[in-house]
């Protein structure tokens, strides 16, 4: 384990107030990250610039992160055979 995962592990720990002695390791809170380029047509982009406008995303890219997170969600949940298990909560 990197001793600078660890130095900011018991950093955040402490910022939070927390016990320093359960703190997990570093590595197991972020995932790196790639990036890649898009080509994509303008009316198009102009249309997911609305959307990050009333979602409220910070940018491109986390929209973008969310919409990729639904639609690989849809594809298991769709060819999967297993149980489904929901609830309905009224209030």
């Amino acid at each position: 384990m990197c001793l600078l995962s660890v130095f900011v592990g018991i950093f955040a720990a402490i910022a939070n107030k927390a016990d320093t002695r359960s703190i997990i390791p570093f590595q197991e809170f972020f995932v790196s990250t790639a990036r890649f380029g898009v080509s994509i047509d303008e009316s198009l982009l102009r249309k997911l610039d609305r959307l990050i406008e009333e979602k409220g995303y910070a940018n491109r890219s986390e929209a973008v992160r969310d919409l990729m997170r639904d639609a690989l969600a849809e594809r298991q949940w769709s060819q999967e055979d297993g149980e489904t298990v929901g609830t309905v909560t009224l209030v």
